[in-house]
């Protein structure tokens, strides 16, 4: 196993805040508790968070993360890899949704793979107004991956700093196990049929992350996948079919059936942390139209398509409390004030 590298060159703010800012005033460096290092970038203004940056090269992947903490309500924001020119100009950005608890400690990460002309990478966060709800971001982690390993800098155990303490990239010697850092993230894809399943069915794909310590966290980052394939038979399901594919990188795994015709997979797999999606599907159906059976199958793909066009239909103020939606730094909208997101 080779050495890691964290190329974040202030990834805890041990020493300053040098490199973290926003959009807003630039962040406190700030005393905190509950995270695995002393210090954190608090923001209590501006609506998104840029840390420190690390060095980069092009065509290599690379997996950044971030531990934040809210202190009042629960968000849904996105977090972004800043692809950066030798100038730190921006290039292009790779983003994902997460999903924060108040007052829960959440590492948010995103993965991808960098474009020409790289030279530097920095993490945006966005998704809440932090004048509304302040929030406290710390230990950053940059590294040449394809997934998310456990969190480390030069104050880790077999670490060393590259330069000077606390503010230059670091190293985790071969074989070093990381104490406390063990992390579960489960993506799931469900497809449901209820009654008279072969007329219509509904897709519905849910991301949900966990990050928890166990007994075993000396050693080092953990992952657990699990798949599941279910068959259930609904009402008048010989009627059609509705399929959904699997596919899964699984440690457990469980499979169980009844008789029917409606399959509903379940695949679960590592992605990023805490999003939530929804997407509805209408099977094509064979069959002459007019009266009876086929008549009605008709009607109901006409509703499903009218739901469909109705939900993806733009919204211009927050359904839970009227706030306009704002657009944030690559023109998504969301609310300002309990940080609602269409299509999340």
């Amino acid at each position: 196993m080779a050495d890691r590298h964290n190329a974040c060159i202030n990834p805890c703010l041990t020493n300053d805040n040098t490199g973290w800012g926003g959009n807003g005033t630039a962040p406190v460096r700030t005393a905190v508790s509950g995270f695995g290092r002393p210090n954190a970038a608090r923001y209590v203004d501006g609506s998104f968070i840029r840390t420190q940056y690390g060095a980069a090269t092009a065509g290599l992947d690379y997996t950044v993360s971030l531990y934040i903490r809210y202190a009042t309500f629960n968000v849904n924001g996105s977090i972004y890899i800043e692809w950066q020119d030798a100038s730190h100009g921006a290039l292009s950005y790779t983003s994902t949704g997460y999903s924060a608890t108040a007052g829960v400690v959440t590492r948010i990460s995103v993965s991808g793979t960098a474009p020409a002309n790289t030279a530097f990478i920095a993490i945006i966060v966005d998704g809440e107004t932090f004048s509304a709800n302040t929030v406290d971001a710390t230990m950053v982690l940059i590294e040449q991956a394809a997934s998310l390993g456990s969190y480390f800098d030069g104050d880790t155990a077999n670490g060393s700093w590259n330069g000077a303490a606390g503010n230059s990239a670091s190293t985790l010697a071969s074989g070093s196990a990381v104490s406390g850092d063990v992390s579960q993230t489960i993506t799931g894809a469900v497809t449901a049929t209820g009654a008279n399943a072969a007329a219509a069915s509904a897709s519905q794909t849910v991301t949900a992350a966990l990050t928890a310590a166990g007994v075993n966290a000396a050693a080092g980052a953990a992952s657990q996948t699990a798949a599941a394939a279910v068959t259930a038979a609904g009402v008048n399901a010989a009627a059609g079919v509705a399929v959904a594919a699997v596919t899964a990188a699984a440690t457990a795994s469980a499979v169980y059936a009844t008789s029917g015709a409606a399959a509903m997979p379940v695949v679960a797999s590592c992605t990023a942390e805490a999003t939530t999606s929804a997407e509805e599907e209408v099977p094509l159906i064979s069959g002459s139209a007019g009266g009876g059976w086929y008549g009605l199958l008709d009607i109901l793909r006409e509703a499903a398509d009218e739901r469909r066009a109705e939900r993806e239909r733009p919204p211009a103020a927050c359904p839970n409390d009227g706030e306009p939606l704002l657009q944030g730094p690559r023109g998504e909208l969301y609310c300002p004030f309990d940080g609602f997101r269409p299509g999340r």
